[in-house]
């Protein structure tokens, strides 16, 4: 059992790497210079996630961080448990919310200079430990 232990310690150590690649996809788009570039981004479907249905039927669709710029290989360290990637250079963010009325439009603000740690098995961002010189919330 002991054995089965280490081996599977083993694998899931080699497999998961800062950043994670599903934190990449989703939220780091290497070519965004403007609020634009990111609202282009974030109305990709990969990127969408419904958190629920308002009163008309229509999906009601959750905030997305948008990361612009590539400023990430290499800039990493691991922290606590459950394993944190943590950038070690802030980075400029947006927070980017979608209209859902019958002509759906992705408007982003921005969110400038954040620590974003993910989750290093899942690329899960952990929003309530992003840090910011100033005081901003998820709407």
């Amino acid at each position: 059992m002991e054995r089965l232990a280490i081996i599977f310690t083993f694998i899931v150590g080699t497999l998961a790497v800062c950043p994670n690649p599903q934190f990449q996809a989703k939220h780091v788009c290497t070519h965004c210079q403007t609020l634009r570039d990111a609202e282009a981004f974030a109305m990709a479907p990969e990127r969408q996630r419904i958190i629920g249905i308002h009163r008309n039927g229509r999906p009601r669709y959750g905030p997305l961080s948008v990361i612009l710029g590539g400023y990430f290989n290499g800039h990493w360290t691991r922290s606590g448990a459950p394993s944190t990637c943590i950038p070690t250079r802030r980075v400029l963010m947006t927070i980017c919310h979608r209209n859902d009325n019958a002509n759906p439009v992705m408007r982003c603000f921005p969110v400038q200079n954040c620590v974003v740690p993910h989750l290093e098995s899942s690329g899960h961002l952990l929003l309530n430990q992003v840090s910011c010189p100033v005081e901003w919330k998820v709407c």
